[in-house]
């Protein structure tokens, strides 16, 4: 009589018997589990410390053509306020980019000069105030 748990060769061919071949099968989808368990934590961590990144500091006072402009910040939140006093909620797209939601169906500005100017896409320009 065969033992259940022993190796049948085929045609020069080791093979694992039934037995064997299920433990192996619960086996590695604990492991598959298991590593695309780890996958989600390691994508989640990264998610996480994307979200958190710094970004610049834009808050105070800014110029344009010489008129005052302010920008509040909270976060990653932006309060732009013009030089005629009109405001704007905003955000930052990127670590380069920002949106005045409120203006121009959501106006673009590009940072420059290690965020102490705003390129903004109407072809306007502010400057950090010294």
């Amino acid at each position: 009589m065969k033992s259940k748990n022993a190796s049948v060769n085929f045609a020069g061919w080791k093979t694992i018997d039934h037995v064997h071949w299920n433990g192996f099968n619960q086996r590695m989808k604990i492991l598959r589990s298991k590593a695309l368990g780890g996958l989600l934590v390691l994508a989640l961590g990264l998610l996480f410390v994307t979200s958190c990144k710094h970004k610049a500091s834009l808050a105070g006072d800014w110029t344009y053509n010489g008129q005052a402009c302010q920008i509040v910040q909270n976060g990653n939140n932006l309060t732009f306020t013009n030089e005629r006093g009109d405001k704007s909620n905003g955000y930052f797209k990127d670590d380069a980019h920002v949106i005045a939601t409120d203006w121009e169906g959501g106006l673009v500005g590009t940072l420059a000069n290690n965020g102490n100017r705003i390129n903004w896409h109407n072809s306007t320009m502010w400057i950090r105030k010294k």
